[in-house]
């Protein structure tokens, strides 16, 4: 009985233990951005207070204090705060079939979507890193779910649940604040328009003041350690200069939003060819005011699209950012991991799934008036536009963009569509076969990406063992270095990218060969080459 009422989520399980031992995501190495934030971790340990240091730009106490925890209990390395993140991984992946099946009351299509999720290469490779944003993900999603919950059942105790997840995600990244406030304009709209959730209304602003008020007291507590080179950007608090010219500010807001919509058509594809047969008759019943919305948000694709894809993730088929100093600073060997095929059809996908986005998206036949008359009664379809709508807002204003930061738009126009379509909801075996092979290929991607880490990272321990060389002498990449120069006083200092050792994929002027190692990389299929080069001698 029991495992008959909880298949799906043994089986979900059962499928993300297999992808984790495929990928392999043990050893001691760097991903990205998250030595900064592992290096919070290290000062909470050892000092018992918050240091967020210099380079983060997220408020991120909620995602240290989450990983000391496992630290803790079973002591400091990044393989432990990796799987930190993997558990909150997988209860993202619950939170989103639970959230599904309430929404169409249809286990196939929950576990399906929960899935696609996973496979997300993104989220996938996120999961297995020590970034705030699968973190981040989980309590934005969990903020979501219980004010559906309310919606459904008008009960004050998930009222207070969506709240206090809210907070939560608002203390790793300030971006979760556009849950709440959304939540707050449903109910300001209820109670104007419809004399309803008076009570509701009163408490959930007083839940927002309080949440900004906790926000403010925080800005304020960590602006003391502000010096001219902090990234941190707050909302009452920042030393990031915020661009106010509207022409930059519109530049901005196009060229995000369209490569937001690209990420979200490529990775909800398998979903959307599901309603392929419709998509036509969506087009041709929709309002010409419809149409006209359709039109413009597919010319915004057709302007930004030679900006996709975007770093610093899925820019080449690693799936993750190659951070060694040929590639990042003498712009060499990108082509040893790219696969001009594979390009062209992600490309060509995301561009198809865009068009059937912006189609289930906008398609609606009447007058504005019954579009509002469809969104009075359904207030979670309203909060959801309104999440969508300010977390681009917010985005736009932020003053660097990642094609990691698609997740939670991709979430959310997941969500709308799903919600927005309810009655159309069908899967057939080509869905099904498209999903997996989004699986295949995106999945493999990963394990390169580890692969080229873990190879990178061995080279890197001999010459500290074997040879002695400190890690002060060695240009282990970018991340690497960071680790090494930041943790000593907090602030960044690696702009000496010529040391005495280097790891490179090929020569560089003025070095010569003492070690390398090979790699086995998927995609495309071929074993690859890292050379440790030491400096000539004059």
């Amino acid at each position: 009985m029991f495992l008959r009422k909880h298949q799906n989520v043994i089986l979900l399980l059962i499928i993300f233990l297999i992808v984790e031992v495929f990928i392999n995501p043990i050893g001691e190495f760097c991903l990205n951005d998250d030595w900064a934030y592992a290096a919070s971790v290290k000062e909470f340990l050892n000092s018992g207070t918050f240091d967020i240091g210099s380079w983060p730009a997220m408020t991120l106490l909620v995602h240290v204090l989450w990983g000391s925890f496992f630290v803790k209990v079973f002591g400091f390395s990044f393989t432990i705060l990796r799987f930190s993140v993997l558990v909150l991984s997988f209860i993202t992946l619950l939170v989103t079939q639970k959230l599904i099946f309430k929404l169409t009351n249809h286990q196939w299509y929950a576990f399906i979507i929960s899935l696609l999720l996973l496979f997300n290469p993104l989220f996938l490779c996120l999961s297995n890193s020590y970034m705030t944003d699968v973190s981040f993900l989980c309590f934005f999603l969990l903020s979501i779910y219980f004010f559906y919950c309310f919606y459904e059942k008008e009960q004050m105790k998930y009222l207070i649940a969506g709240f206090c997840a809210s907070l939560l995600a608002v203390f790793i990244r300030q971006l979760g604040m556009v849950v709440p406030f959304s939540f707050c304009l449903v109910a300001l709209f209820s109670s104007i328009y419809y004399k309803k959730w008076k009570s509701s209304f009163f408490i959930s602003w007083l839940l927002l003041v309080a949440i900004l008020g906790l926000l403010f007291l925080f800005e304020r507590y960590i602006s003391a350690t502000f010096h001219e080179g902090h990234s941190f950007q707050g909302l009452f608090f920042s030393k990031k200069t915020i661009e106010t010219s509207f022409i930059k500010t519109m530049e901005h807001f196009y060229v995000r939003l369209g490569l937001m919509l690209l990420y979200s058509g490529l990775f909800l594809f398998p979903v959307l060819i599901s309603d392929g047969r419709n998509i036509w008759w969506k087009l041709k019943s929709s309002s010409l005011l419809s149409k006209l919305i359709m039109t413009v948000f597919a010319l915004l694709i057709l302007f930004v699209f030679h900006y996709f894809p975007c770093g610093n993730y899925l820019y080449n088929m690693g799936v993750g950012l190659e951070t060694t100093i040929d590639v990042m600073k003498l712009d060499q060997n990108k082509e040893h991991s790219s696969f001009n095929a594979l390009f062209i059809l992600v490309s060509m996908i995301s561009v198809l799934g865009n068009m059937a986005l912006i189609i289930l998206l906008f398609s609606f036949s009447g007058s504005v008036s019954h579009v509002k008359q469809i969104m009075a009664r359904s207030p979670f379809l309203t909060f959801l536009c309104f999440t969508l709508c300010l977390y681009q807002i917010l985005i736009t204003f932020s003053s660097s963009f990642f094609d990691r930061y698609s997740l939670c738009f991709f979430v959310l126009c997941l969500m709308i569509i799903v919600f927005k379509h309810i009655e159309k909801v069908q899967f057939s075996k080509w869905t099904l076969l498209a999903l997996l092979f989004y699986a295949m290929i995106f999945s493999v991607c990963v394990k390169d990406y580890f692969n080229y880490n873990t190879t990178k990272a061995k080279l890197v321990k001999d010459l500290e063992s074997s040879e002695h060389i400190v890690p002060g002498n060695i240009n282990g990449g970018f991340e690497y270095m960071m680790w090494h120069s930041y943790a000593s006083d907090r602030i960044s200092r690696w702009q000496d990218d010529y040391k005495p050792y280097l790891i490179s994929f090929s020569p560089i002027d003025k070095y010569h060969k003492v070690q390398y190692s090979a790699y086995q990389r998927y995609i495309p299929y071929k074993m690859d080459t890292i050379f440790v080069l030491q400096k000539d001698v004059p």
